[in-house]
Formats: C-alpha cells, structure tokens, sequence
C-alpha cells in the first residue's frame, strides 16, 4: 500500500512532457500546402489540400473546378504541381507550378479540374 501511494504521489509532482505546438509539427514534419480558389489568390481560399514534405499525389481533385491556385512550402521540400482541365488527369497538364507564392490563374475559358503533386525535375 505504501508502495502504491508513494507512486500516485511522484507521478502528480513530476512534470508532463509540454505538448507539442503546430509550429513546432510543421518544422518537423515539413508541411506543404496547395490552396485553391474559384477567383483570384485574395482572401480565403475555396479549398486547401496539404501533406508532408515526403507525399506525393498522382491525381488529386475531380469534383470541383478552380480558376487560381497558389502552392506554399512546395518549392521548398522538393514537390512541384501539375494542373488539369480533366477530372482524371489524363490530358496534357495546363500548366506546372514549381515556385512558392507564385498565384497562377487558369485562361478565362479554361479551368482547373484536377492536379498531380510530383517531386520537382
């Protein structure tokens, strides 16, 4: 009994690991971010689709249409992005992000149907 008691007793005094901040998981983990929108890069984007710095997406999308997308800490971490006018990725790519920041919209008859997330060339 004094044993135990002695036990509950150390456990309440000593201090608990500090839980992680997401700062601290995105340096760690190296996260990426692609954000969408339907007009424009200002303001929230319509839609945001994110992994680690060592995922990749063979064809992402399919059920919504953009007109702008940006990429953040895909340059970075070694991932460039092809976009789509097809749902499934199987046309020619409308065109290929590679830099960070950079708002690339699609022509004013064209749109953004899908995307491939791909280790830079």
């Amino acid at each position: 009994m004094a044993l135990l008691a002695t036990t509950v007793f150390a456990s309440a005094i000593l201090p608990h690991p500090a839980p992680v901040s997401p700062a601290k998981r995105q340096d760690e983990w190296n996260i990426w971010e692609l954000q969408l929108w339907t007009s424009g890069c200002d303001g929230e984007p319509t839609e945001t689709f994110s992994g680690h710095d060592d995922q990749m997406f063979p064809c992402g999308g399919g059920d919504h249409a953009w007109h702008s997308v940006k990429m953040d800490n895909m340059e970075a971490t070694g991932h460039m992005v092809k976009l789509y006018g097809d749902p499934g990725c199987q046309e020619e790519p409308i065109a290929t992000l590679t830099r960070d920041g950079t708002c690339y919209s699609a022509q004013s008859d064209k749109y953004i149907a899908a995307y491939t997330i791909e280790p830079a060339e």
